[in-house]
């Protein structure tokens, strides 16, 4: 981001330059036309520079409001004897006390809070895969667990579409597990669309919480 609004700053740098040397080459200096255009450009860019060091503190902002959501980090050795580094309300905590309980059910989902996708995209983040080892380390160390993967959107653009956006995440997730050695037959995905909203649609905090990722526990 501040690699960008350099180079917002620097277009309108040469611009400036150029203008200004067009004008020496005439033989006068910049006109009074001339400096108003040129600092238009300026103040656009700067502007420009301004709106996008805003958007960028908001999503420092919101990322810092997340992570604070997870609670503090803590090591937790499975019975495998890999420690796994993981937040106190994460899902590879809430999945691990799940599996010790001993209960199955059909209604218990839970959301990952550390998987992201491109806009449209069902391409995982770099920033995903810590969240992957963890859970196919958690399927290591307990090799009786099945898990399903849903995968659901918010309710812009068709529903069609979104239901194929929502599979191909879910099959991406389930793939990049696969990817690290876990059994395929130990994994389903499923790609819900726009079903079983858990907020409104109605704000974009509302759709940011209905696109997401969840797991189920099928067998342990």
């Amino acid at each position: 981001m501040k690699g960008f609004i350099n180079i917002l700053i620097l277009i309108a740098i040469i611009i400036a330059i150029f203008f200004g040397y067009r004008s020496c080459d005439q033989g006068a200096g910049l006109t009074d036309a001339m400096k108003d255009a040129t600092q238009g450009v300026v103040d656009t860019a700067k502007n420009a520079a301004d709106t996008a060091t805003n958007v960028a503190g908001q999503a420092i902002d919101a990322a810092g409001d997340a992570a604070k959501a997870l609670g503090d980090f803590f090591s937790v050795e499975l019975p495998s004897g890999i420690s796994l580094n993981i937040p106190e309300f994460g899902v590879e905590n809430k999945l691990i006390g799940f599996i010790k309980d001993g209960q199955v059910d059909k209604e218990t989902w839970f959301n990952f809070d550390r998987i992201n996708f491109a806009t449209g995209s069902s391409s995982l983040s770099a920033e995903s895969s810590e969240q992957i080892k963890n859970i196919f380390e958690i399927l290591k160390a307990y090799p009786n667990v099945k898990l399903k993967i849903g995968g659901y959107t918010d309710n812009t653009g068709s529903d069609d579409i979104n239901k194929k956006l929502s599979q191909a995440r879910a099959d991406s997730v389930k793939s990049a597990i696969m990817n690290l050695g876990i059994a395929e037959a130990r994994m389903s995905a499923e790609g819900y669309g726009s079903a079983h909203a858990v907020a409104t649609n109605d704000t974009p905090e509302g759709r940011a919480q209905n696109r997401r990722i969840s797991l189920r526990v099928m067998e342990k």
